[in-house]
């Protein structure tokens, strides 16, 4: 069961739109959890009541006032499911502060939620 679930993590959490899509369908398994195998119910316990709308980031946010500098901003895999907030935030915060803020394209996962998880290996293959 252990190694199903370490499978199912890792072909699922590196990729937003396939985590927001089982986290949705993971939702509708409420009326029926008795029948889900004992191994998956600490994954469903873990599964928000709410999940945030998906938030398409622009490219670029110019620095408020006097520009000191740019960065490059990871989004993250799961926080942008999850805590899309967070990356508002820090764009905010980095903008006021004087700084430029770049979304690059076709970002992948860096790896930090696998390892978080316990998977190693796959971890360090996306980094």
């Amino acid at each position: 069961m252990e190694k199903l679930i370490k499978s199912l993590l890792t072909r699922t959490l590196p990729y937003p739109s396939r985590l927001r899509m089982a986290l949705k369908s993971a939702r509708l398994t409420n009326g029926i959890r008795g029948l889900i195998p004992s191994g998956f119910q600490p994954l469903l316990q873990l599964i928000p009541h709410n999940i945030p709308p998906q938030v398409k980031l622009p490219r670029f946010f110019p620095a408020d006032g006097k520009r000191r500098g740019e960065v490059a901003l990871l989004s993250g895999c799961a926080q942008q499911v999850l805590a899309p907030e967070i990356n508002l935030a820090t764009i905010k915060l980095l903008n006021y502060s004087g700084y430029d803020v770049h979304i690059p394209d076709q970002q992948g996962c860096c790896g930090s939620i696998l390892m978080h998880s316990g998977n190693e290996a796959a971890a360090k293959k996306l980094a």
